[in-house]
């Protein structure tokens, strides 16, 4: 969905003295507001209540002794020593200057020295130093400046503004206090009978049943990752893996692996953790969640258990070691609704009364909890999702025209939420009014015979007149080949047609990257579509930035021009910083992502997928799912390939050796066309409006 353009409304202020606060006259007009951070402060509260759609922007300076060692805002990189320590933002360097919106269960971000960012949900700032409370530090300390926007949506009912009593307050009035949830009126939902309790699948009942989610995977998983759950680990083999990865990424390891319980006749489909570093094994917020063999009003629901572990204690069956979790399961169940609702993600928080509650009972390994016996509803916000739409525009494709060529199995094989057969409906004929330029991946430049979506380009240009083009970017930064698509369409733009711009891989974060730093250009393109973009970044180049080049170069022998900077534009902690100051395209967004399992994979993603395994599922070898997705897009589903599969065709290539590019048949015209054709009808329709 996308954005809309917010408009610079003042905001007035009516300032108080706080701890930190810079002092203005009360009544003043404050657009900007001044703090100061010294080397005791953990957090200070701003005194600032914020909206969804808020605009903050923050400019810090300033320095603190650490350890020896000069801090700035941006902070100091942590070794692999220092990931052990639990500090408020594992992913921040030490004494980082960081943020949060909300209470203590709300997530923090890295403000460093430069951060601008649209609000998800509402609630009071509070800034703060990535620190433990015993660590010493000295110094002058961090300044920072925080400049409020309001947005359009909320200045449409009266300014807010800061009171004496610290609330928000609207033409006069006092307003919801920040962060109030949105509960659904009783009844809203049909819950269907579900189970009381999981079991440990040898016969003995386990934890209750206190979650019921609402909402797709990527929805889910989304929303976890954005309130810092991570997701858990299930071997040994994992953990090992993920640890050495985390270590090489300097990212502290949360995600230890967790029993495997039984519902509806399988172990935990998804499951995540919310913990301390060193407090890991011992103490950690943990839960599970199993899809549900139904649906509600056609949407996916997860039905799960979340419990605190907080020490250890003798398993009852075998009088060994095992986790013991407090007994009043419901503070879990109500930190797991607060932590996901402060993402901004969450639509409705209620709460379903099964016929028979659970109250008092034992866990399978002995232990006492109790519970009002109520399970928490939550309704996930999520994107527009169209992927209904592509999957029929699709499957009508490759049965009336197969522009592919050859034999393909039922559509359903080959988009994660296709029918497996589908009617071969009429197909009208395409607008050719708007060109589809192609924007390509990292080392594209070097194939030679085998450019992605090449002949898919082709086919709309022969058998449907489309005015197709294709831009060959270069092995450079993101930020270069930005101002490289700038020149190309400034210099190409007709005056009249506006671009269908379709970014594949690196050409999606190097087109959202221009799109979103050369303004100028919404004038000249009708939509953006993400196919498998790094838009997110990728974690392979975090956890082994050298070792990622090697790998390139092995798949795709020697290639030249800038890859260190290519490479470093990929990475997930560069790409997510950008994200984070541009979060808003002022066009049209949609992504399709790539999905794979192991066995589907092609030889040369082999490694990467293994890897990439570890930081959860789906992904496509290089990319998770959420990491491929451009925020507030509209979501056209996911691709049932790999990340080279799903654009380039290897059949012919001499590029690849053949051992390496197994399950690369992939109908990838039909579903250029298919993109194509959904994005024009959406454009048809604004435009008729």
């Amino acid at each position: 969905m996308k954005t809309a353009r917010f408009l610079s409304l003042p905001i007035l202020v009516i300032c108080f003295l706080l701890p930190g606060m810079a002092q203005t006259s009360s009544g003043s007009a404050a657009p900007e507001q001044k703090f100061h951070l010294d080397g005791g402060t953990q957090f200070l509260d701003t005194g600032i209540d914020l909206l969804p759609q808020d605009e903050l922007t923050f400019q810090a300076g300033g320095s603190l002794n650490y350890q020896n060692r000069a801090a700035t805002p941006d902070g100091i990189p942590r070794g692999w020593r220092d990931l052990l320590r639990p500090l408020p933002l594992n992913s921040a360097g030490s004494a980082a200057l960081i943020g949060r919106i909300g209470g203590s269960e709300a997530p923090e971000f890295l403000v460093g020295t430069h951060h601008h960012r649209v609000v998800t949900q509402a609630g009071r700032l509070s800034l703060g130093i990535n620190r433990l409370a015993n660590d010493s530090l000295s110094g002058p300390g961090y300044d920072v400046t925080v400049k409020v926007t309001r947005s359009a949506a909320a200045s449409a009912g009266g300014s807010a503004s800061t009171g004496a009593n610290g609330g928000a307050t609207t033409n006069g009035s006092t307003a919801p206090s920040a962060g109030t949830m949105i509960e659904a009126p009783a009844g809203t939902f049909n819950i269907p009978e579900i189970p009381a309790r999981v079991s440990d699948g040898k016969g003995h009942d386990g934890d209750m049943v206190n979650l019921f989610l609402i909402g797709t995977q990527e929805q889910v998983v989304n929303t976890f990752l954005a309130a810092q759950w991570e997701q858990s680990d299930k071997t040994i083999k994992d953990a090992l893996i993920h640890g050495a990865l985390s270590t090489l990424a300097k990212d502290a390891y949360l995600a230890m692996p967790m029993s495997q319980l039984v519902l509806y006749g399988r172990t935990q489909d998804l499951s995540f953790e919310h913990a301390e570093a060193v407090a890991v094994v011992a103490s950690r917020h943990h839960l599970r969640l199993w899809k549900a063999p139904f649906l509600l009003n056609g949407e996916q629901v997860w039905v799960g258990s979340a419990t605190h572990d907080i020490g250890f204690d003798r398993d009852a069956r075998n009088n060994g070691i095992t986790h013991k979790i407090d007994a009043n399961v419901d503070l879990e169940r109500t930190f797991v609704r607060d932590t996901l609702w402060s993402t901004g993600l969450v639509e409705t928080v209620s709460y379903h009364a099964p016929a028979n509650p659970v109250t008092t009972a034992k866990t399978a390994t002995g232990g006492e909890f109790h519970s009002d016996g109520r399970v928490l509803v939550l309704k996930m916000k999520g994107q527009t999702t169209r992927a209904g739409d592509l999957a029929r525009t699709f499957c009508s494709i490759l049965a009336n025209e197969n522009p592919d060529g050859g034999q393909w199995s039922g559509c359903g094989d080959y988009l994660s939420e296709a029918p497996a057969q589908a009617a071969a409906a009429g197909l009208p004929a395409l607008p050719t009014g708007t060109p589809v330029l192609i924007l390509p991946g990292f080392f594209s430049d070097c194939l030679t015979s085998s450019q992605p979506f090449h002949e898919a380009l082709e086919h709309l240009k022969s058998a449907h007149q489309i005015k197709g083009e294709y831009f060959q970017l270069k092995n450079l930064s993101s930020a270069d080949n930005a101002k490289l698509i700038a020149d190309y369409i400034n210099t190409h733009f007709d005056g009249t047609h506006k671009y269908l711009v379709v970014g594949y891989s690196k050409g999606a974060t190097d087109g959202y990257e221009a799109l979103a730093t050369f303004p100028e250009l919404n004038a000249k393109v009708a939509a953006f579509v993400s196919v498998a973009g790094a838009v997110g970044g990728s974690r392979l180049v975090d956890v082994m930035p050298g070792g990622y080049a090697r790998w390139l170069k092995a798949t795709y022998m020697q290639c030249q021009g800038d890859l260190t900077g290519a490479i470093d534009s990929l990475s997930y902690r560069n790409r997510q910083k950008f994200l984070a100051e541009h979060p808003n395209l002022d066009v049209p967004a949609y992504t399709i992502a790539a999905q794979v399992d192991r066995a589907h994979a092609s030889s040369m993603m082999a490694e990467t997928w293994q890897m990439m395994s570890v930081y959860g599922l789906p992904q496509d070898g290089q990319l998770l799912a959420p990491d491929a997705t451009i925020p507030g897009s509209q979501f056209l589903g996911a691709a049932a390939a790999d990340h080279l599969a799903v654009a380039i065709n290897f059949a012919t290539t001499s590029d690849i050796p053949a051992a390496m590019r197994s399950h690369n048949e992939y109908p990838r015209a039909a579903l250029l066309e298919a993109v194509v054709r959904v994005v024009l009808g959406d454009l048809g329709k604004a435009g008729a409006r």
